[in-house]
């Protein structure tokens, strides 16, 4: 069960957009100049929870944006990876869904950029728990 934060591990609007790697949260507290937050599920239901994934990329060169989910019992350590998305590398939007399933308490997400060459660009991201979204 969700806790709070509307299940919004990564609001937009306010945040501004994303041209580095970034470190995960470790507060229930949204970062109002990031918009990340731990989110508080105790557990995942037996089904697990769809992560969603929303991005809109712009003047992509050279640089590519993976975001993976980390589960940790504990706010300040233990985090590890327990969903990972594909990387997105080219001006547009994205809309992806992976299925998370965890007996830890606490999920964030983590937005890693990968540059080559001459990087450019920049991307926006709004990252949702989207519970009851997949009936299977």
């Amino acid at each position: 069960m969700i806790v709070d934060q509307l299940g919004m591990l990564r609001a937009d609007g306010s945040a501004p957009a994303i041209e580095s790697t970034e470190a995960g949260s470790t507060s229930l507290t949204r970062d109002t100049a990031s918009g990340k937050v731990v989110l508080d599920i105790r557990k995942t239901p037996m089904k697990g929870l769809p992560v969603v994934v929303m991005s809109k990329l712009t003047g992509i060169t050279n640089r590519s944006f993976v975001v993976t989910i980390e589960a940790s019992a504990a706010l300040d350590s233990g985090w590890g990876v327990v969903a990972t998305y594909p990387a997105v590398n080219a001006d547009g939007q994205a809309f992806m869904v992976r299925r998370v399933h965890t007996q830890l308490r606490y999920l964030r997400s983590v937005i890693t950029v990968t540059d080559g060459g001459t990087p450019a660009g920049n991307g926006d991201f709004l990252i949702v728990i989207g519970q009851d979204l997949m009936d299977t």
